[in-house]
């Protein structure tokens, strides 16, 4: 396809290299601009080939090999589980005291636990909400109590 312009009294001239002002300089400019292109784009792949091979190769630990490597060791210590019977069951039991001491009012009878009850009572009358206070039986000192003070429409 040819180019060609209108000049202002209606003719028409084809543009060529030779009458399209700075043809030559702008024809430099795009070589030098894409050199430079290229020129980054080897740079970008070299950095991108220097990267995978580490990526590739750098492994923080062997995941099944670790594995099968501490299963033999363990089967190796010949550990007898009737031996920790006791202690297992010793642990369970700490755990069920524990948890029907967090079930219970803390420090049922003490005076600070009276006060704070009583202030609660105040600000739950106060605010119309005193019958969810009452209808937990443990207290609002317990882990299930805390929280259970509500008003309506809304969940503790």
């Amino acid at each position: 396809m040819k180019l060609r312009v209108r000049l202002r009294d209606g003719s028409m001239v084809q543009l060529t290299s030779e009458n399209l002002a700075g043809f030559n300089d702008n024809g430099r400019y795009l070589d030098a601009r894409a050199a430079a292109i290229r020129a980054d784009i080897a740079n970008l792949d070299e950095q991108i080939a220097n990267l995978v091979p580490a990526n590739q190769n750098d492994v923080l630990f062997n995941l099944g090999e670790d594995a099968d490597s501490y299963n033999r060791q363990i089967a190796g210590l010949n550990l007898d589980g009737d031996s920790y019977r006791p202690i297992i069951d010793s642990l369970k039991e700490k755990r069920k005291e524990l948890n029907a001491r967090l079930n219970t009012p803390a420090g049922e009878g003490e005076r600070i636990l009276d006060a704070i009850t009583i202030i609660a009572r105040k600000y739950c009358d106060a605010l119309g909400v005193a019958d969810y206070l009452d209808q937990d039986p443990k207290g609002i000192l317990t882990r299930w109590g805390c929280g259970q003070i509500v008003g309506p429409n809304r969940s503790g």
